[in-house]
């Protein structure tokens, strides 16, 4: 053989054992995990969420999910504003992804637009930590009445009663006041506030406070009566509610700005030592209590619980309600795989230390109640509600509580508030309906109405006796096709 032809022999047959080499070593490198793969060995979803002040990509959870479930997550958020319309610019552009995590909002108007993939048979095949983890009166919010599971729905982690009125016990022990427990003494209290201090007796904004509502039966937005769902603005005592908190504007008990307060003057004005109660929620607590702890010397805070009517009616709302959906677009390259990666996700001890990382590492428990070991608790898994696909519905609602360990004065608001949830404890019948177009396209229009008619009382600009006609232009705006529908699902 001549020298030329037996060196190009060597050299093909060098390039061939380096090609044979290097298949052998992709092929290893590309083992599937689960299906489809990558350069790593790892499966490749793409995940949209909503928009969060961190890199989802880089936060230490998301590595730990990679090395959990096997798969490896391309993270996208939505835009902080205009998230609606940019999601429905992102589906209907046919951009793919495997997962988008959504509000009840969003998922109502994919859901409608049929733009969602059915997941029935996947959960059955594959989805066994995920049924075992979430309730049947929640899957209810995701699925439509041809019985097709529309995503993994996620409730708000507990129910509980979220708003309130909070109040000055230092000002009240001054006075020598006890809490008032219904609404004559409601306004005993208020005045004696104004009479003999310079504080606003009482700061809020808005239409709906939680307490007050109490001593007239209007316990949530809708109402049971006679087996038909009727709203709150068209319950009968919503008259004299608003009769009552016209008495207090006018009598100066309550914020003479209340009309035009925003959060954050409300807030401004507890925090700075200038208000006894302000309506609020407990998680405003975070923002409002330093700084009145700095502005008032021994300042101390409590809860009114709610206000007992002539006839003993008594409650607040605990809200439970649709936080969260987790659907799998008809776009998705990789349903079978997204289904297996939240399944892998809700498996009891992934999800235990995913949501709070290692026991006596980063939390410590003894019997349900969960600690923080800080600061490695907020360092490790402080953004992990952000990764959620659905919770354990039976262990998370006592996880969730150490997040609120982490702050002193949220947690102590919290559980002020919630003392005795279970005696107070009221439920809106229609919280677990499913989205529908009716209550979509209507609700937030007619909720804003309802608020604005109600501070034109309470200023003077209408009277009591417009109601009946607000009402009637309330229905002709979308509130009757709001109620028909609503009771067509309560009915059935």
């Amino acid at each position: 053989m001549e020298f030329k032809n037996w060196f190009l022999w060597m050299v093909l047959s060098l390039v061939s054992l380096i090609l044979v080499v290097g298949c052998v070593d992709n092929a290893s490198k590309d083992e599937k995990v689960d299906g489809i793969s990558n350069n790593e060995g790892k499966s490749q979803l793409k995940v949209l969420g909503p928009n969060a002040p961190f890199d989802p990509n880089e936060d230490i959870v998301a590595t730990d999910i990679i090395e959990v479930t096997g798969y490896e997550v391309d993270f996208s958020m939505l835009p902080q504003d205009n998230p609606d319309e940019r999601l429905n610019i992102e589906i209907t552009s046919g951009q793919s992804y495997d997962i988008v995590m959504i509000n009840d909002f969003q998922f109502g108007t994919l859901s409608s637009e049929g733009a969602l993939l059915p997941l029935n048979d996947l959960l059955d095949e594959h989805g066994e930590h995920i049924l075992n983890a979430i309730g049947d009166e929640t899957w209810e919010l995701v699925t439509n009445n041809d019985g097709d599971i529309l995503a993994i729905p996620q409730t708000n982690e507990r129910a509980n009663i979220e708003n309130g009125v909070m109040v000055r016990e230092d000002v009240l022990a001054d006075l020598n006041m006890d809490h008032p427990s219904n609404l004559k003494e409601l306004k005993e209290v208020l005045q004696v506030i104004k009479d003999n201090t310079d504080l606003i007796p009482l700061t809020g904004g808005g239409n709906s406070i939680p307490t007050i509502l109490s001593a007239f039966g209007l316990y949530s937005y809708w109402n049971e009566v006679d087996g038909e769902l009727v709203p709150r603005i068209k319950m009968p005592q919503i008259e004299d509610y608003m009769n009552f908190m016209l008495e207090l504007k006018e009598e100066g008990l309550i914020d003479q700005d209340w009309a035009v307060n925003t959060s954050s003057i409300i807030n401004e004005k507890f925090a700075g030592g200038k208000a006894a109660m302000i309506a609020t929620d407990w998680y405003n607590s975070e923002q409002i209590i330093p700084g009145l702890d700095t502005a008032v010397e021994g300042a101390e805070t409590g809860w009114i619980n709610p206000l007992e009517g002539v006839n003993g009616e008594l409650g607040m709302q605990a809200n439970l309600y649709f936080l969260k959906a987790s659907a799998i677009p008809n776009s998705a390259k990789n349903p079978e795989e997204a289904i297996k990666y939240m399944n892998a996700k809700l498996d009891p001890e992934n999800f235990t230390f995913l949501t709070m990382g290692n026991e006596d590492e980063h939390f410590t428990k003894e019997g349900n109640v969960y600690e923080p070991i800080q600061p490695v608790f907020t360092e490790k898994r402080g953004s992990a509600y952000w990764y959620l696909n659905g919770i354990d519905e039976e262990n998370y609602p006592d996880m969730w509580l150490a997040r609120l360990r982490r702050d002193e004065n949220l947690f102590k608001a919290f559980e002020d508030l919630n003392k005795d949830v279970d005696k107070y404890a009221k439920q809106d019948p229609a919280w677990n309906m499913p989205p529908d177009n009716a209550i979509s396209k209507n609700m937030t229009a007619l909720t804003q109405f309802e608020e604005d008619f109600f501070i034109e009382v309470i200023t003077g600009n209408k009277s009591i006796n417009d109601l009946s006609e607000f009402i009637e232009q309330w229905e002709q705006e979308g509130g009757t096709e709001m109620i028909e529908a609503v009771n067509e699902w309560y009915k059935n």
